[in-house]
């Protein structure tokens, strides 16, 4: 994951793996502790995900709150449960990030640490999706 630091309230990340872009900002009127984050999928495969519905974990962290969108969101049953679970609309991600409960700048969990655990999630969708896209072809 490489990290662009030209202004420190907008934040990209790219993974290498998929291309996929994940970008984080606090834009004007946010609180401190408070952040937008949005993840892109890479554009040379959108039809492929398209063809299939991608629904990934959103991450519970320590002193972090995650809120989403429902148009983001979708209720996915499995062997834990029901849950709902995060979803791209026309190929982008979009949630908000709160410091729960903990100034910012006394947060266990930095920001850093969501991103790349809301990058995790959606990877192991990816991976197993390109996957099946491989052997199905």
């Amino acid at each position: 994951m490489q990290k662009n630091e030209r202004n420190p309230r907008y934040q990209v990340f790219m993974d290498k793996e998929v291309c996929m872009e994940i970008i984080y900002e606090q834009p004007e009127g946010y609180m401190d502790g408070a952040y937008r984050v949005i993840a892109k999928l890479p554009s040379e495969k959108t039809e492929i995900y398209k063809k299939y519905p991608l629904a990934f974990k959103i991450p519970s962290l320590p002193k972090r709150f995650i809120h989403t969108e429902n148009e983001y969101v979708v209720a996915c049953t499995d062997e834990e449960g029901t849950s709902l679970r995060g979803r791209f609309k026309n190929d982008q991600w979009v949630t908000h990030v709160y410091s729960n409960g903990i100034e910012e700048s006394k947060n266990p969990t930095p920001i850093s640490s969501v991103i790349e655990a809301i990058e995790s999630e959606i990877n192991a969708v990816l991976k197993n999706l390109d996957d099946l896209c491989i052997t199905n072809n």
